[in-house]
């Protein structure tokens, strides 16, 4: 199927949609796109087939460079790899420069099927490098993580590492000044034990007591195959961007960069006027209003007259019509001194007339005798309702302002619907009134609840046209408990209206009962333990059958001895799979499974051949059925044993129930 069906703006990942690429077998096939002209690439995200083969994709390498001979540009990371379970992946490629950007399917004999690959420039710069970090002890020093060498091999001395255990640790950054954050990007260790990083927690803000700063979403969690995860931060405001693992754990970090956001000057609306101060003067058919200020023109002024010398209370109150984040803000004198502003104030209210008004910034540094323009940062506030107040003139009258400037982040406005449990969602259907301007607009799918915008998109920018009351779009099976709608648009104050959101699971019900919840892959996490704790984490990673060397979760009190384990949200469950230790000292008879409700059941396992050495033959796990519980949590308590000195765990599984009709 021709190269073009990858770059053609359709994300189907439906073969017989005619929306994917295909080679045929061969020695390492290859796709690549001519961007034409290089560009600084911050990611590249990938849309694999669904309809069939999505393993067909695993591994697969990107490079990025200028020269045609794509497959000797330099490799974005190593071996890439997607969840089969999953239409998309984003592959971070942290600034790499080139025109052509190419995928190849390593191997001898491979087959090749992209339905869409996009191709995202890199924005903002990482304001952490060279930075001065911190951490809450040394195992490898802490400045590793922002020396700008991204390399994931502990032993090639470029990640920070706090060892041996202790409680949360902690690693943080002083950039020296406050930013507003877009978004932390983490490079894990890939050497060895990726696990170690989850769960974990970011916080931003401006105190040097880095934990008691606001947090970044809740707990984060990286794909272990996967070299980095970028953290959205929503333009979180601080200097200090700090790194925690929860527990009693180890943190190793190879690099950490911080992007701040990127925003916009608003574009000028004389109409956001709704106050000022003084009487406008009159020229020449000229009527010289506050809303001189905010028409664009350096060639009119506002000329508020009626106020005595050292009034020093000029005023424009503005109504942007929705919440606007504004972080900096410029100002053109007229240039003659005797009307030039030297100081001003800015003020927000969060409710309209009569206001309750907020100080955001005071600014007392303002130069005169020149119209040139002048910008002031350092702060954020977000309010629909704003006052700019001219509190000195050098002479003392009047000002003559030529031009008010103001500068946004972008602003989120959103809706989401809680699912009540985690769904395969085959497509969503936004209906809205036709007078209504949705565009663009993003679906996001997942299981973070705090932080919807946070979650996986589906698709990209997507748009409605305005005769049209509805639009679906596909979303290929992604899985999440809560669906969203955003609206973004850079600068520009929006209001989010619409008549309905239908959500609609996949018509494959066994697509969405059968998943192991407990697993580490599926943000499952051992979060407590009666003795141990740090090694329980090892019975949620997936393998029923031991491995050589694998002890597990092992207790010294057999009895009583028990496990916490946590799921990322609420699910359905009815099945499990626990395999314990085989040791002769150490095996269990009954278990108490307790859900978060407080119901439990009570389970048997069957005693094994006792052996301190594994055999590849021996089934180790009992599987059980019980009726279908909703809960996010388990605890595994030991109620009896067959030898009652010890206990211990290999694997536990637990699994969702498959919806009934």
């Amino acid at each position: 199927m021709p190269p073009h069906l990858a770059v053609d703006g359709n994300t189907n990942s439906n073969h017989y949609a005619l929306s994917c690429t295909h080679t045929a077998g061969e020695a390492n096939p290859t796709w690549w796109v001519d961007l034409g002209q290089s560009y600084v690439v911050d990611r590249v995200v990938i849309f694999n087939r669904q309809d069939c083969c999505p393993e067909r994709l695993n591994p697969f390498n990107i490079h990025i460079g200028d020269s045609d001979q794509v497959s000797t540009n330099p490799q974005c990371g190593g071996d890439h790899r997607i969840a089969l379970n999953q239409p998309t992946i984003s592959v971070s490629c942290q600034g790499m420069w080139g025109r052509y950007v190419s995928v190849r399917a390593p191997g001898s004999y491979r087959i090749l099927s992209l339905c869409e690959v996009q191709i995202f420039p890199a924005a903002g710069v990482n304001v952490a490098v060279g930075k001065t970090a911190f951490q809450t002890s040394t195992g490898m020093p802490p400045h590793l993580a922002v020396d700008g060498n991204t390399n994931s091999n502990h032993y090639a001395l470029s990640c920070s590492a706090i060892y041996p255990p202790e409680a949360n640790p902690t690693w943080w950054v002083d950039l020296g000044q406050s930013y507003v954050v877009d978004r932390v990007v983490i490079f894990n260790r890939q050497d060895c034990c990726p696990e170690r990083l989850n769960p974990f927690n970011i916080h931003i803000g401006d105190s040097d007591q880095v934990s008691t700063n606001p947090q970044c979403g809740g707990d984060h969690r990286i794909v272990l195959n996967q070299p980095t995860i970028s953290v959205p931060c929503q333009g979180m405001w601080g200097r200090y961007v700090s790194v925690r693992a929860p527990g009693y754990r180890i943190l190793s970090l190879c690099e950490v960069q911080v992007f701040p956001a990127a925003g916009a000057w608003l574009t000028w609306d004389p109409s956001w006027v709704v106050g000022s101060a003084g009487t406008p003067a009159v020229g020449n058919g000229v009527t010289y209003d506050a809303a001189k200020a905010l028409d664009g023109d350096t060639g009119t002024h506002w000329n508020p007259m009626g106020t005595p010398q050292h009034y020093n209370n000029w005023y424009i109150v503005l109504d942007l019509t929705a919440p606007q984040t504004l972080t900096r803000i410029a100002v053109n004198n007229y240039g003659d001194t005797a009307h030039d502003i030297a100081a001003f104030t800015l003020h927000k209210s969060q409710v309209g007339s009569p206001y309750s008004w907020e100080g955001v910034v005071s600014v007392s540094t303002v130069q005169g005798g020149t119209h040139r323009r002048q910008e002031v940062g350092g702060f954020q506030g977000t309010a629909r309702y704003w006052m700019f107040v001219i509190t000195r003139t050098f002479s003392g009258w009047q000002p003559w302002l030529t031009e008010l400037d103001l500068y946004g982040l972008p602003v989120d406005n959103w809706w989401y619907v809680d699912l009540d449990r985690q769904w395969a969602i085959d497509r969503v259907t936004v209906v809205k009134p036709v007078s209504v301007d949705l565009n663009p607009f993003f679906i996001h799918i997942g299981d973070d609840g705090q932080n919807v915008s946070a979650n996986p998109q589906c698709g990209q920018n997507h748009s409605i046209a305005a005769s049209q009351s509805e639009v679906t779009i596909p979303c290929g099976g992604m899985r999440g408990r809560y669906v969203g709608i955003r609206l973004t648009r850079l600068g520009e104050p929006r209001r989010l209206e619409f008549s309905e959101l239908e959500v609609y699971p996949v018509s494959d019900e066994a697509n969405i009962g059968g998943i192991n919840v407990a697993a580490l892959s599926s943000g499952g996490q051992c979060v407590d333990a009666s003795e141990n704790v740090t090694t329980c984490g090892g019975i949620i990673d997936g393998q029923l059958t031991p491995r050589p060397g694998q002890l597990g979760w092992l207790s010294s009190q057999g009895v009583g001895s028990w496990v916490q384990l946590k799921f990322d949200g609420y699910y359905f469950i009815n099945r499990a799979k626990i395999a314990q230790s085989t040791w002769v000292t150490g095996q269990i008879r009954t278990i108490r499974l307790t859900f978060n409700d407080g119901s439990y059941e009570d389970v048997e396992l069957g005693q094994r051949e006792g052996s301190d050495l594994y055999d590849v033959n021996q089934v180790y796990n009992d599987d059980f059925l019980f009726s279908t519980t909703k809960t996010d949590s388990v605890k595994m308590t030991v109620l009896t044993t067959y030898a009652a000195f010890t206990s211990g765990f290999i694997e536990a599984q637990f699994i969702t129930a498959y919806p009934e009709g």
